[in-house]
């Protein structure tokens, strides 16, 4: 019974590393496409809110909550 436990532990772990590393590869290109965090700027200056600015971004570039909340985070840091 521990061995399975144990298995399904280094499944879990390996499935969140893999998972970590594409959100920081997909990050790390977007941040690095001009055009997109002038896009990125231009929808935090035209939202009032917060929320909306992260499911404006989500929805215009096809990114996930994640993604979309630390675009918003480093675009905002940038300015």
């Amino acid at each position: 019974m521990w061995n399975i436990l144990s298995v399904l532990l280094v499944v879990f772990v390996v499935y969140a590393v893999v998972k970590e590393v594409r959100e920081r590869r997909i990050l790390t290109d977007f941040l690095n496409d001009k055009e997109n965090v002038l896009k990125v700027n231009k929808i935090i200056q035209n939202q009032s809110d917060d929320k909306d600015a992260v499911d404006k971004i989500k929805d215009d570039f096809d990114l996930n909550n994640a993604v979309a909340t630390d675009v918003f985070a480093f675009v905002q840091k940038i300015n």
